[in-house]
């Protein structure tokens, strides 16, 4: 399970809009000179990011520390399907171009694979069952404090 920190700006009838911080692991990172994360993270530190989550029967109130996950498989998969399925269509479309129609063809088939990919993509995301969305761990009443 992916696990985050935040603190309960809004509670609705059975929602909560949890608000956390980003924050980041680049410190501790080899590849943060190269890495587009470390980029974004130091362009906007610290920018607060606000999430919807289900109560499923939870109490919380304004202002409470909560942690909230998702779980590692679904992301995984999830990022499979949304990186790895517009790059295959991308150069099955090129290879298929240049084996039969020359470079041109390539090109624009690889161009229409990548689009097809994204489509798909869409499409797939709307059917899915992958359990993207953030549940409630745990509650803590009290003061939020963001980890730095």
């Amino acid at each position: 399970m992916i696990e985050e920190i935040g603190r309960v700006v809004a509670v609705d009838n059975d929602k909560a809009w949890v608000e956390t911080i980003r924050t980041s692991a680049c410190d501790a990172c080899s590849a943060q000179k190269g890495c587009g994360h470390g980029l974004m993270n130091k362009a906007n530190p610290g920018k607060a990011f606000r999430l919807e989550i289900p109560l499923n029967s939870a109490s919380v109130q304004l202002g409470d520390e909560v942690t909230i996950g998702i779980p590692e498989d679904s992301l995984l998969k999830a990022s499979v399907i949304c990186y790895l399925m517009p790059l295959v269509l991308l150069i099955a479309g090129a290879v298929l171009g240049k084996l039969w129609l020359g470079e041109p063809a390539s090109a624009l088939l690889g161009v229409s694979g990548l689009v097809l990919g994204f489509f798909l993509v869409r499409w797939v995301g709307q059917f899915s069952n992958f359990e993207t969305t953030p549940v409630l761990l745990s509650v803590r009443s009290g003061p939020f404090v963001a980890a730095r």
